[in-house]
């Protein structure tokens, strides 16, 4: 595999952001949704040991795509239970959120969000924390049935933003963001703030490793991680 060339944010045309834990501070009500999920938490873990091959669902694409809306086909009680509990939890932008998007808005970069959080609920928190009229697209990996690490969201938002890439930059929190973004052949930056240390994320080999999303405007500037 050549080495990869990209240096600055700013060489990259598409940014792809994690929600929870990235663009949103985690809440008590995200964690527990992940511990009371038992059907999320196995569908995770195959990601991880069994990466599916089939090609994405077009009709599920196709949501996206026209509607720019998915419904998630499944109920699960436990989740459909947080999800309305999370109705009345006041979202929190991560220190910085604001003002990179902000600037990559200003920049004319694609931004998109990938994230396994539930649709509905992360278009609303993005919407009251003042984020979402900078955002272009919003991937829910629950609503396509294909939970990260697993790269299908990545490669749908490549397919409808219409980018190469080698131009696409994945920011998030978790090895599961970076190795989504690694089988999805994209760069990725991983951030600090969120679920996972700073010494784990530097073991997983990240493009990019950065305290947190607020240092995300100095990488525009300078080609160090």
């Amino acid at each position: 595999m050549a080495a990869r060339i990209k240096k600055k944010l700013s060489d990259f045309d598409t940014i792809i952001f994690d929600w929870d834990g990235t663009l949103n501070k985690l809440s008590i009500l995200y964690m527990l949704n992940r511990v009371a999920n038992p059907v999320m938490l196995y569908r995770k873990y195959s990601s991880f040991t069994s990466p599916k091959t089939d090609k994405l669902d077009h009709k599920k694409l196709d949501f996206y795509m026209h509607g720019k809306r998915f419904r998630k086909s499944e109920d699960r009680f436990l989740v459909s239970i947080i999800d309305f509990l999370h109705k009345f939890s006041k979202p929190k932008a991560s220190d910085g959120a604001v003002e990179t998007l902000t600037k990559l808005h200003n920049l004319g970069k694609y931004i998109a969000v990938f994230t396994d959080g539930n649709f509905e609920r992360v278009i609303k928190e993005a919407r009251v924390l003042g984020l979402l009229k900078y955002i272009d697209l919003i991937i829910s990996a629950q609503s396509l049935g294909r939970l990260k690490p697993d790269p299908a969201g990545i490669e749908a938002i490549i397919r409808i933003s219409k980018s190469k890439p080698e131009a696409c930059l994945m920011v998030g929190d978790m090895y599961d963001d970076i190795l989504a973004a690694k089988r999805a052949g994209i760069s990725v930056c991983a951030v600090g703030g969120g679920f996972s240390s700073m010494n784990y994320l530097r073991n997983k080999a990240p493009d990019f490793l950065l305290d947190g999303v607020s240092d995300m405007p100095g990488l525009m500037f300078h080609t160090k991680r």
